[in-house]
């Protein structure tokens, strides 16, 4: 699909309009009609193959700069010309040019010309996506996702992402509608946290006056979505009466605001995720079958990190490299994190992460990793163990407060016992708040619930 990004450099306006309409096939192109706008577009998009003209308008051999600036940037860069002496050849290639083109056939022959050129470039774009953007070495996962990214996913085309907690379902839903429609409006929504009076109010928008408290008009999600990608978060937990009035914008993508009668179109992408189990939930009545169907389309199923061992390392590795200190590991530890369960997944890693950071020391060894990890715990179940001091504190207590203090154990606790609860409580903050007995605001605090992501 078009996740290759061309940037053509072309004053004809005829012609830069024909060619533009040709590349469209295999890229998104960016068309500049000369040397100025074409060294902007290189200082503010991400270009990964320039088509360029030497002639740009009145002075001669203007590319010849636009070629200098994409070589500093690494960017592989074709000439298109009519210009055939020798002279000038050798001055684009010593500018750095990869190939050199005459304009006359180009048109008719692109997939001749550099077909090889943009698979080499889709294949390097794969690999960075799945080393810098979403980490697995999982090949069936690799599978699933290049089906979709370069594959024509189309307005039509709805997606499911499975998995447990923490697994970067959000994550893979964003990359995937920027690298098939990066321009267009992505809106997410995690159905979990919206209290349930206000979800129709969200999504649909709501006209002035339309309920106490509706002082003036909202534009709802789904029209935001418009042209675009919606992306509706833990949708095992949408309330039934919202799945059927949602049913039947899916089926004519029209709805009208809460308190209004005028009808709205909106024609979106639709993506969901969930951690539930919809088909127990349908089996509960909690789900209705013809909604199922209704999202279901192509299903991606992100497994834990526990049945992707080989992930484990390159995703710690990936996640040090992105912080401001470095540490590094011993193979003793790297067995030991290879052989945990994940309980958490993605997020459980960053968080062990960011307290090897803060570690004084910069070579991490198996026997600096918390207790419950060497001995493969679940963190959000472990029961206290008694011992001389208290029967409260346990063993990994003590390793924790030798290493952070007595402070970061009270943070520690205090946001286990908040994810142990998000877990059992599928998610709902409300019920999360209640059962805890403390604030939304210090909940937010000790788990960014809305903002973590892998």
């Amino acid at each position: 699909m078009n996740n290759i990004a061309i940037l053509l450099v072309e004053d004809d306006e005829i012609l830069r309009k024909s060619l533009a309409r040709a590349l469209a096939k295999y890229a998104r192109v960016y068309t500049c009609a000369d040397e100025v706008q074409a060294l902007t577009a290189l200082g503010n998009c991400h270009i990964d193959l320039a088509l360029i003209d030497l002639n740009l308008g009145k002075n001669d051999l203007d590319g010849i700069s636009v070629i200098r600036q994409c070589h500093e940037q690494k960017i592989e860069t074709i000439v298109l010309t009519n210009q055939d002496k020798k002279e000038v050849i050798a001055q684009a290639f010593a500018a750095g040019c990869s190939h050199y083109f005459s304009k006359y056939d180009f048109e008719e022959n692109i997939e001749q010309r550099i077909g090889g050129i943009l698979k080499n470039l889709r294949g390097n774009n794969d690999s960075d996506f799945f080393s810098r953007q979403f980490v697995t070495k999982n090949q069936n996962l690799i599978n699933k996702i290049l089906m979709l990214k370069n594959g024509l996913l189309g307005q039509e085309q709805k997606v499911i992402f499975t998995g447990p907690t923490g697994v970067g379902k959000s994550l893979v839903a964003k990359l995937l509608h920027q690298s098939i429609s990066p321009d267009a409006p992505f809106v997410h929504v995690n159905l979990s946290e919206l209290p349930e009076n206000l979800i129709e109010s969200e999504l649909f928008g709501h006209s002035k006056g339309a309920f106490t408290g509706a002082l003036n008009e909202k534009e709802g999600l789904l029209a935001k979505a418009n042209g675009g990608t919606l992306f509706l978060d833990e949708i095992g937990t949408i309330p039934l009466n919202i799945q059927t009035k949602l049913l039947r914008v899916l089926e004519d993508r029209t709805f009208c605001k809460v308190g209004d009668t005028q009808l709205i179109s909106a024609n979106f992408r639709l993506m969901c995720a969930t951690c539930d189990d919809l088909s127990q939930l349908i089996l509960e009545n909690k789900f209705r079958v013809d909604f199922y169907f209704r999202i279901k389309g192509i299903e991606i199923d992100i497994p834990g990190l526990k049945f992707r061992t080989g992930d484990i390392i390159p995703l710690i590795d990936h996640f040090i490299k992105l912080a401001p200190k470095k540490v590094a590991l011993t193979k003793e530890a790297e067995e030991v994190l290879v052989n945990y369960d994940w309980f958490g997944n993605i997020r459980e890693m960053k968080d062990l992460i960011n307290q090897f950071l803060l570690m004084p020391k910069g070579i991490i060894d198996a026997s600096d990793l918390p207790h419950y990890i060497r001995q493969n715990v679940n963190p959000f179940n472990i029961k206290a163990t008694k011992n001389q001091e208290s029967g409260l504190v346990t063993q990994e207590m003590i390793d924790f407060v030798n290493v952070h203090g007595l402070n970061a154990l009270t943070h520690e606790i205090q946001k286990r016992f908040i994810q142990r609860t998000i877990e059992e409580s599928h998610g709902k903050i409300n019920e999360v708040s209640r059962r805890l007995g403390i604030s939304k605001t210090l909940l937010y605090k000790h788990h960014e619930v809305s903002h973590s992501r892998q």
